[in-house]
């Protein structure tokens, strides 16, 4: 099944982690545009900045598989359970 190929998986998880590191530039960048145009003096812009960037941060974590050692069961002792 599709579904249970890893490669797959990683592959739509990179797909999905690129589109939205696409979109942050893209919103970011017109953030700081009206951020400088409406509101020179002030700084807003950069709290936007960084409260998307955390959340990205995340995403790429996850892409790169660090959240994956939640989900997975400790490996078997071997010696466990083969008492005769």
């Amino acid at each position: 099944m599709i579904a249970d190929d890893p490669v797959l998986r990683a592959r739509g998880r990179l797909r999905a982690f690129l589109l939205h590191l696409a979109l942050f530039a893209v919103v970011m960048v017109m953030v700081l545009v009206i951020n400088v145009l409406f509101s020179p003096g002030g700084s807003w812009g950069i709290m936007a900045i960084v409260g998307w960037g955390g959340v990205l941060a995340i995403h790429a974590a996850y892409v790169m598989g660090l959240f994956d050692i939640f989900s997975q069961t400790p490996p078997k002792d071997p010696e466990e359970g083969d008492e005769r």
